[in-house]
C-alpha cells in the first residue's frame, strides 16, 4: 500500500500546476530584487567620492603639462618676470620665477632694482589643480629707494637675501581645454640680510651697513600662463 499526499490524480495534477507557478513568480520576484539590489548599488558607486571625482576629471587632469608664466603685479611695478612650471605627477609640480628689474622710477631717489630666484615645490590640494600650497627658496639682490633719506643695498653687491617661505593659491582655467589660467598666490617667508645704506642721493655714500633677519610677506602673484601637454599621464 502506498502512501499520498494526493487524494486523486486530479488533486496531484492541479498541485504540481500550482507548484509551477509559485516556482515561476518566486523566480521573477528574486529577479527584481536582484535588479533593485544591483540598481541602489549602483547608485551609491556613482555617487561616491571617488566617482564625483572620476566625472569631474577632465583629460586635461591626467595629461602632464609645463606651463610659461608672468606675474602681472610685478608688471606692475616695472619688474620683468617670467616663470617656467612642470608637472612633476598627479599632485606636485615646481615653479621657477626669475624677475628683473635695473631702472629707476623715473627719480634718481625712487627705484626697485633687483635679480632675484625663487623656486617653489607646489602641493595640489584637487586633482583639478585649482588651491595649492607650496614650499620656496629665495635667492634676492636688491637697490631699494622710496624718496627717504637713505638707499638700500645688498652689502657690496654681492649678499642677496637668502631664506625661504610658505605659500598658498589659486588657479583658475580661463577656456575649456585649460590653456590659459590665471592664477592668484601668496607667501610669507624668512631671510637672512646683510645690506649697507647710502644717502639717498647722486653717487650718495655709505652711511652703515647692518644684519637682521626679515619674516613677513615675500611674493604676492596675480599669474596670467599658458599650458602645454607634455605628453603622458600624471600618476
Amino acid at each position: 500500500m502506498s502512501f499520498s499526499y494526493y487524494e486523486t490524480d486530479t488533486d496531484k495534477r492541479d498541485f504540481m500546476e500550482l507548484d509551477v507557478t509559485y516556482k515561476a513568480g518566486k523566480t521573477d520576484r528574486l529577479i527584481a530584487q536582484s535588479r533593485l539590489l544591483l540598481g541602489v548599488l549602483g547608485g551609491c558607486l556613482l555617487l561616491s567620492p571617488a566617482s564625483l571625482r572620476a566625472q569631474n576629471d577632465t583629460p586635461q587632469d591626467s595629461v602632464r603639462r609645463f606651463h610659461i608664466k608672468t606675474n602681472v603685479a610685478e608688471l606692475g611695478l616695472l619688474i620683468a618676470n617670467l616663470a617656467a612650471e612642470v608637472d612633476l605627477g598627479q599632485r606636485w609640480s615646481i615653479s621657477i620665477p626669475f624677475s628683473y628689474s635695473a631702472w629707476n622710477y623715473f627719480s634718481e631717489t625712487a627705484k626697485f632694482r633687483t635679480l632675484a630666484l625663487r623656486p617653489e615645490l607646489r602641493y595640489w590640494l584637487e586633482r583639478q589643480r585649482r588651491w595649492f600650497v607650496g614650499a620656496h627658496f629665495g635667492m634676492i639682490y636688491y637697490n631699494i629707494a622710496t624718496h627717504g633719506d637713505y638707499r638700500t643695498q645688498d652689502h657690496q653687491g654681492e649678499r642677496p637675501a637668502l631664506g625661504g617661505g610658505l605659500s598658498v593659491g589659486y588657479r583658475l582655467p580661463l577656456d575649456a581645454k585649460r590653456h590659459w589660467h590665471l592664477e592668484f598666490s601668496a607667501g610669507a617667508g624668512a631671510y637672512a640680510l646683510h645690506y649697507d645704506r647710502f644717502l639717498n642721493e647722486p653717487n650718495g655714500p655709505l652711511a652703515f651697513s647692518e644684519k637682521k633677519t626679515y619674516i613677513g610677506l615675500d611674493n604676492v602673484g596675480i599669474t596670467f600662463s599658458y599650458a602645454f601637454n607634455m605628453g603622458g599621464t600624471r600618476r
